[in-house]
């Protein structure tokens, strides 16, 4: 019986891992119009009309085996460096925003942005939000599963 319910928690595991990764391919999708065109705009206009922020999709494997995943919007800080042609080149450094209380963030904090970038960070961060109540739930029911296994050994 203990061996049944071993390999069901098992399993379970490997569930969760599965559907956070396909959160992970699903935001990536999400966030693709954002970065093309924010790449468009870059190759097209000069250093002040490029893009302020970001958004990061990042899924990495823990220590514990499980899957992971990460979306955060940063700030895009532009830096000039020198180039061997004598042409200004530019270095991309970013600086991570904060979420609210409430798990998500502020429009005030894309203060910097454009319309057309706010816009495009309000339709992006809508269509993210089914997703991020995804990776919370997952993240609920790994808690309510190791709960479940610490009070199951104890016995």
């Amino acid at each position: 019986m203990r061996d049944e319910i071993d390999d069901a928690l098992d399993n379970l595991g490997e569930v969760m891992d599965a559907v956070i990764r396909s959160a992970e391919y699903e935001a990536q999708r999400i966030c693709e119009p954002f970065w093309e065109r924010s790449l468009e705009i870059r190759r097209q206009s000069r250093p002040k009309d490029w893009f302020k922020y970001t958004v990061f999709v990042r899924g990495e494997e823990k220590t514990t085996g499980s899957y992971t995943l990460r979306i955060d919007w940063a700030e895009l800080i532009w830096i000039p460096a020198a180039s061997g042609a004598g042409q200004k080149q530019w270095q991309m450094r970013s600086k991570f925003l904060r979420r609210t209380k409430t798990g998500k963030y502020s429009i005030r904090q894309f203060g910097k942005a454009g319309a057309e970038e706010k816009a495009l960070i309000l339709e992006t961060m809508n269509q993210l939000e089914k997703v991020n109540d995804m990776i919370r739930l997952i993240g609920s029911m790994r808690k309510s599963k190791a709960n479940v296994m610490r009070k199951y050994r104890e016995r």
